[in-house]
Parts: structure tokens; C-alpha cells; sequence
């Protein structure tokens, strides 16, 4: 943090003076309007010591100013007294106020941050490592009053327990006057506050440091944001904080805005997608995890070394391209309560007698880097210098009032050097943290630490930079999201729970909500595999069937993350694999994660209102863009509306929706500025139903041009319930009145995977013999065909084979039209 300059100083003997509660109401006022902002904040400290709440008084108040981490600032700074004659005070509060961000598209005053800070520390505030007491907070600075009128007007749509969205349930949702659904603790997480007014601004309220030990809960009269309820111990000098981004754009808009502002303050460079991402992000890979086919289930008498090289087989026959594989936790022991004792395969079978030696033959002999799963540790773990081992474990034989198994914990960086480096020889790319929920809930020592949480994951994220390693966190509740920030080598995240075929769970791929988060956070998405064909016997999970395998296909790709189908050998659908991605494996998918509109948080929050129009509650309505750029895989530094495409899905839509509003689909897609009336495109809406028998020009549907810049241009969305789907792609019309849209065959026809650059007219030479000129690039001899629309509304289509050197140009020639 910067210099924290006095400018006005209030003695607690002044007339009042309030302690941020103006800064707060101030940055709130764009979402839920000025009259409401001020009724709701609350800038009272408070904090519980040996279990029992204290009643604070006010000592002096400072005017500040300065820099820091977030941008330049003013502010308030309060000090808190156990006495009101107490020299120290026992909690120092400071809101600040920021003019301009580091980062991010806010206007000044927009973006606060409240901080408390314990200069003395609390030597015990009661905490147990219990439910109810890490269900609640240990101190609340600032707060919101749910007594307020004006609270039955406010949405709230929080993202909370495991895999960031309750598994797969969504956002917690509702009004600050019915707030049943919204997760008080360890558990819960950062959320929205919006108005039910569409079109209106929104505010993003978030954690913005301590991230494993900030908790917010509802105690009936408040919602308070401070230290998490079960940690036993403040140590002197500990502080966290809380952060408000408002964005007048709506939801989408403070949520993606607000992840550009805490990247910059951290320095988290956005590895989940773009030409930073590593390889399982930007290629297709294969499952084995729960649900997969080989789960706990390999062919060749339970040799998977031999199974995996015939599932490589089997994909090279079939043109799938697959460039990496995940290995589960089939692949090392564990104790009865399946913690982990050894993270390796020798001695298992798995592999043969040579175990890791084997995977690394096998890593070279495929040409495929592992994905290489983990759970929590046993407290028998062989590493454990209570077990014979060299490293320093924390071992928890009693469990917590979450869980009753035991648990090991590594309490040493040299483990997590020594561990990953090791990994790294049998060629693992990226370490999966699962079970993590489990171990944050499971070990006393990180329940009721407000430390060690950070320390473990900072340890593990080093050793895996140290290695070369990304890390994938699983079975997340939001904090482990946020504290990545901190964490330069976590590039991916789940965003769902374990795809199961047919388990009676057909919500799994719902992660619209999800997506979001991560995508703000610079996470790849993933959302599990999928198996691409309906039945697929001998598998793992019997005699099971998947109902919709295109579905599951499509979202995974526009999940912009990871994208592995869990077949079985002899069960693929190569072409629906090959809709995804290129020839040599490259995932063609939006420039960022689709997200939620923000319409649908509302129909959630606003159950019965009248403000919701024709948008049922349980709509799940997405959109994405992408854009052609000269850097693979990358979002454009600039936006360009005449190169933005946009794709919207459907799902769990019984009845289809006749208008939906464009500029709500632009805004979640991260084109807003593609509404505005002198930027605004006409666009050309066009899909290919999810019934037609392939995905080709003469399936092609085309629907009415749109004014992108016209307040009341809207699209038709057809009805989509599971298992069926929509999925509708806008292009804009370009200077030649012509259109380019893409490469039908693919869930993402224009993809700057595959799209360099577009140009009106010949491109190359400059003359007119083409309208229109696409830039294209694939594997050497890869077959493209590009269809592209004529201002007469006549669809044209160009098959280029991709050259030696990685690119070609299709074209549009206006004597075809």
C-alpha cells in the first residue's frame, strides 16, 4: 500500500462525522440509485472477542489520501476503542474512495475500498472450527442495513459454494428483503446488488485482499463483511478488506470490470485464455475423471498405460486430435478414507512395474503432457516426518464439526518444490488440486488459521512456478478463486460439478454464471468432460446413457476453457469432437468465457416481478464474442465493432422469446460499445437448428438485419429445453455490405484461432475481384470452408486448403452472388 496522508482530523468529541458510510452509498448509487445507496450502508465497526460481540466506540477521524496497489484515492480513516478513554484502538477502518483506478472502466467514485485493520490483534475471538461458527463472520466493517426501506428493491446474485455456483444450482439470488438463499461464510462469496430495472448499473462487492479469511453473512438485521467466523486468532497487524465496483452498464459490466481492476492491483497475468494460456486451455485433451469412460475402469486387465495408448490409436484412426490427457486419482494409493498416502504410481499396477518411469515413456511415446490429479493428503502420508518422512505435515486425526475424517496437511514449501519438480520428470504440464472445499473445511488448523489457508496455496502455487507447472483448482468455493490472484501459476478452475451420464443431474452444464466469475479472474473455465455418443457400454458407469451429447459439447467450447470429451475406445463422435477445434487440436472458442445475460439474474432475484417480461426465472440465455486478430487466440486491445462476432445460446427455454433485447446480449458478450447509436452495426443473425443432420450451408437459417446502434433492436431466440439448445450468431455487416460467417461447421464460426484478419475487397492485391477477403490459418493441408453473405442476402461459400506455411485467404467473389 501507498503513503496514507492525513488531511482533517475529528476527535471522537467532534460533531459526528460519518466513517465512510458517504464513500460507500456514493460508489453504490450507480446500481441502485442515490435515495437507496444511503439507507443501506452502515459504516460501524465491529468485532467479537472471546466469543461475545463488543460495542466499539469512535476514536479519531482522519481525512486520507494517497496511492496504492487500486490507483489514487481519498478517503476516511476511523479509529475503534474498546473504551472510549483507550489509548490503542482495538480496529482501524479506512474507505477509500478512488478517482482513478489502476485498471478497469469506472468512473471516479465508482470504485471504493473499505479496510479494517487490528493493530493489537485478537488473541481469541471465540472461533471453533465448527459449522456454525464458520458460518458466521468475527467482525463486520462495513456493513448493510436489510431493515431499509428500500432493500425489497435491491437484487443480490452471490456466488457461493462448491465449483463457485452451489454446484450446479447457480448464483444464490433474491432481494435483500428475502435473502433465504444467500450462503453466510466459509462458503459464500462476492456478490452483485442491482436494481430490477433493466438497463440499469450494478454494483460488484468482493473480498479485495486476505481473500481466505473475508467472509460476509446475514445476521437478520445486517449483512456484514469482516473476518471469517471460525478463525480463532487476529495477529497484530492483520487487515482485510472489501471492495465496491459499480459499472452503469449493468451486472456483466462491474463484474468483468471489477476482475480487470483486482488483476492489475495483483499483477495476475490473465493466463486462461489467449496466447498465455498453456496447452490443456488451448487444445483439445482427454478425461478420465469421474464419469469418464476408463474411471477406475481401464481395459487390458487394469493397465492403463495400454488403454491410454489405444484410446491415442483409436483417436489418430478417427482424425480426433487430442494433445493431452488427464489422469485421475485412479493412478495412486490412498488410505481407507481415500486420502492420499503417496502421489505417484509406483508400486500400484496401474502402469506396469515401472509406474512413473512408465508415464513418462508413455507422456513421450504420445506426445501427451498430463493433466495429473490430486486430493487432500492422508494423515498417513509417507511424505510426513511423523511417518518416517522429511517434510513438515500438520496432522488432524479428529476431523472438524465439517468432517470427521482425518486429514494430513504439507506445511513446507520444500514439499511442494520437491513434489511438482518430481511430477514434472514424469511429464505433468499442470498439477489439479481437488477435494479443496474438503481440505479447507476438513483440517482445524486452516479453519480457524487466518493465515495458513494463504500460506498453503501460496506453497503450492510456487513449488508448480518453480516447475513450470499451471494449477488447476478443484471442487472450489470462491475464496480459492480469489486468492489466485495472488498466484501466478493457477490458469484454470471447474465451474461445475463431476459429469456423471445419465445420474439424474441434467443441470451440470449449466455455467453461464460460473463462467463469468472465472472469466473475470483470468481462469480458464472447465467444466468436465462429456462423452460424445449416447451409449457406450462396458463404461465406467454401466449401463448409463447420455441424452445430450452436442449440448454438452457446445458448452464446453464456449466455456472458452478446457474441452475433454471421456470416451470409450470405439465410442466417439469425431465430427461433433471436431466442432471444436481445428485439425492439429486447437480450440476454436470466444474470445472470453459466454456469460449470463444480466436479464437472467434479474428473472432469478425478481421472481414475481413484472419487470421480468417474457424471461422465465430458470432461463439460461449466454452470450459470447469473438473477433479475427493477428494474435492467436487473444481478444483484440481494441474493439472493433465491425469485426464483432457474437454468439448466443439457449438452453432450459421452453417457449423461445420473440425480442430479446440486442443491447442486453451485446453488453454480457463485452460489446456494449457496439450499441451505441454512431458505433452500432447493422448484423446478420443466422443459426443452424440443433435438430438439422449437420452443421453445413444448406441447413443455414438467416434471420432479419439488425441495427445493433437502435435501442429496440432485439433478436428471436427459438425454444431450447433440455436436452435440445439454440445457438444463434450475429455477424456485422461490413463497408462492402457483405458478411462473413464463417466456418459453419464449427460451435464458433468466426474464432480468432482460426480467423487472422478480414478485409473488403481482394486483400492480398488490393484489387476488387473479391467483395470480401478472409485471412485464415490451421494445420498444413488442413481443409476450410468459409461462407460468407452478399448485400442481396445470397450465401457463398469458398474451400481453401490451408498451406505449408499455416495460412490461407478464402474469398468472397461478387460474381458468385
Amino acid at each position: 500500500a501507498g503513503a496514507v496522508r492525513p488531511r482533517h482530523v475529528s476527535r471522537a468529541s467532534s460533531p459526528p462525522l460519518d466513517c465512510g458510510e458517504a464513500l460507500l452509498a456514493a460508489a453504490l448509487a450507480p446500481a441502485l440509485g442515490r435515495a437507496a445507496s444511503d439507507t443501506l450502508v452502515d459504516g460501524t465497526a465491529a468485532v467479537r472477542v472471546a466469543g461475545e460481540w463488543q460495542k466499539l466506540a469512535r476514536g479519531r477521524r482522519v481525512e486520507i489520501d494517497g496511492v496504492d496497489k487500486f490507483g489514487l484515492y481519498t478517503g476516511v480513516q476511523c479509529e475503534w476503542l474498546e473504551a472510549a478513554r483507550d489509548a490503542e484502538p482495538l480496529v482501524v477502518t479506512r474507505v477509500r474512495s478512488y478517482s482513478t483506478p489502476v485498471a478497469g472502466d469506472f468512473a471516479a467514485g465508482h470504485v471504493v475500498v473499505a479496510e479494517t485493520s487490528f493493530p493489537r490483534g485478537i488473541a481469541d475471538t471465540g472461533g471453533q472450527p465448527t459449522v456454525d461458527s464458520a458460518s458466521t463472520v468475527a467482525s463486520a466493517f462495513p456493513s448493510l442495513h436489510l431493515g431499509a426501506a428500500s432493500a425489497e428493491d435491491v437484487g443480490y446474485a452471490q456466488y457461493a459454494g462448491t465449483f463457485l455456483i452451489r454446484s450446479t444450482a447457480g448464483c444464490a439470488t433474491g432481494t435483500l428483503k428475502n435473502f433465504s438463499s444467500f450462503v453466510n461464510g466459509i462458503d459464500g462469496g462476492p456478490f452483485s446488488l442491482f436494481s430490477q430495472t433493466a438497463g440499469d448499473g450494478a454494483a460488484f462487492v468482493s473480498p479485495a485482499s486476505s481473500f481466505m479469511a473475508a467472509a460476509s453473512d446475514i445476521d437478520g438485521e445486517h449483512l456484514r463483511m469482516g473476518m471469517l467466523g471460525s478463525i480463532a486468532e487476529i495477529p497484530p497487524g492483520f487487515s482485510l478488506s472489501f471492495s465496491v465496483a459499480s459499472h452503469a452498464e449493468g451486472i456483466n459490466a462491474a463484474l468483468r470490470e471489477w476482475g480487470e481492476l483486482l488483476r492489475a492491483a495483483y499483477g495476475k497475468v490473465q493466463r486462461g485464455f489467449g496466447p498465455a494460456a498453456d496447452v490443456p486451455t488451448r487444445y483439445l485433451g482427454f478425461n478420465t475423471d469421474h464419469g469418464a469412460y476408463y474411471y477406475y475402469n481401464p481395459d487390458f486387465d487394469g493397465d492403463y498405460g495400454q488403454t491410454l495408448r489405444a484410446v491415442k490409436e483409436y483417436a489418430d484412426e478417427q482424425g480426433i486430435p487430442y494433445k493431452w490427457a488427464l489422469l485421475d486419482s485412479w493412478f495412486y494409493p490412498k488410505d481407507e478414507h481415500m486420502g492420499v498416502t503417496r502421489w505417484t504410481s509406483n508400486g500400484t499396477g496401474h502402469f506396469g512395474p515401472d509406474g512413473d518411469a512408465a508415464i513418462a515413456q508413455l507422456s513421450k511415446s504420445t506426445n501427451w503432457p498430463w493433466v495429473a490429479h490430486n486430493r487432500f493428503w492422508s494423515p498417513n502420508a509417507t511424505y510426513a516426518k511423523q511417518n518416517g518422512g522429511k517434510y513438515d505435515f500438520i496432522i488432524d486425526t479428529n476431523g472438524t464439526g465439517y468432517q470427521s475424517w482425518p486429514m494430513g496437511w504439507p506445511d513446507s514449501q520444500q514439499f511442494w518444490d520437491d513434489l511438482l519438480a518430481n511430477a514434472k520428470h514424469w511429464g505433468v504440464t499442470t498439477y489439479e488440486q481437488d477435494w479443496l472445499y474438503n481440505e479447507l473445511h476438513g483440517v482445524k488448523e486452516l479453519l480457524t488459521s487466518a493465515t495458513r489457508p494463504r500460506q498453503w496455496l501460496m506453497q503450492m502455487g510456487e513449488g508448480a512456478q518453480k516447475s513450470g507447472m499451471t494449477v488447476q483448482y478443484c471442487m472450489p468455493v470462491p475464496r480459492f478463486a480469489l486468492q489466485s490472484l495472488e498466484i501466478a501459476a493457477v490458469a484454470q478452475i471447474r465451474v461445475s460439478d463431476d459429469y456423471v451420464p445419465n445420474s439424474g443431474e441434467t443441470t451440470q452444464w449449466r455455467i453461464g454464471d460460473s463462467n463469468m466469475f472465472a472469466g473475470a479472474l483470468g481462469l480458464a473455465p472447465f467444466k468436465d468432460s462429456f462423452w460424445t455418443t449416447s451409449l457406450q457400454p462396458g463404461s465406467s458407469v454401466k449401463n448409463n446413457t447420455e441424452p445430450a451429447p452436442a449440448l454438452q459439447a457446445l458448452v464446453s467450447t464456449l466455456s472458452a476453457g478446457l474441452v475433454t470429451p471421456s470416451d470409450g475406445v470405439g465410442h466417439s463422435n469425431a465430427g461433433l469432437i471436431r466442432r471444436s477445434c481445428n485439425a492439429d487440436g486447437l480450440l476454436l472458442k470466444p474470445d472470453r468465457p459466454a456469460a449470463s445475460l444480466d436479464v437472467t439474474f434479474r428473472a432469478r432475484a425478481f421472481f414475481s416481478s413484472s419487470a421480468l417480461g417474457t424471461v422465465p426465472a430458470g432461463a439460461q440465455l449466454w452470450a459470447a464474442r469473438s473477433s479475427p486478430t493477428a494474435a492467436q487466440g487473444a481478444a483484440p486491445t481494441r474493439l472493433s465493432c465491425a469485426d464483432v462476432h457474437v454468439h448466443v445460446f439457449a438452453g432450459d427455454l421452453p417457449d423461445g422469446l420473440d425480442a430479446l433485447p440486442l443491447g442486453d446480449v451485446l453488453q454480457a458478450a463485452g460489446a456494449a460499445a457496439c450499441a451505441a447509436p454512431k458505433k452500432g452495426r447493422t448484423m446478420v443473425p443466422y443459426w443452424i437448428p440443433a435438430d438439422a443432420p449437420s452443421r453445413d450451408v444448406a441447413h443455414l437459417k438467416l434471420g432479419g438485419r439488425v441495427d445493433a446502434g437502435s435501442s429496440a433492436a432485439a433478436v428471436a431466440i427459438p425454444a431450447a429445453f433440455y436436452p435440445a439448445y439454440a445457438l444463434l450468431h450475429l455477424a456485422p455487416l461490413r463497408a462492402s455490405g457483405w458478411a462473413l460467417l464463417g466456418e459453419l461447421g464449427k460451435w464458433v464460426p468466426v474464432a480468432s484461432q482460426r480467423f487472422a484478419a478480414v478485409e473488403d475487397g481482394d486483400g492480398a492485391s488490393g484489387q476488387q475481384a473479391a467483395a470480401l477477403t478472409a485471412e485464415l490459418r490451421g494445420a498444413p493441408g488442413e481443409e476450410v470452408e468459409v461462407a460468407f453473405l452478399s448485400p442481396e442476402g445470397k450465401v457463398v461459400t469458398d474451400k481453401v486448403t490451408i498451406g505449408k506455411d499455416g495460412t490461407a485467404l478464402a474469398r468472397a467473389r461478387a460474381a458468385e452472388a
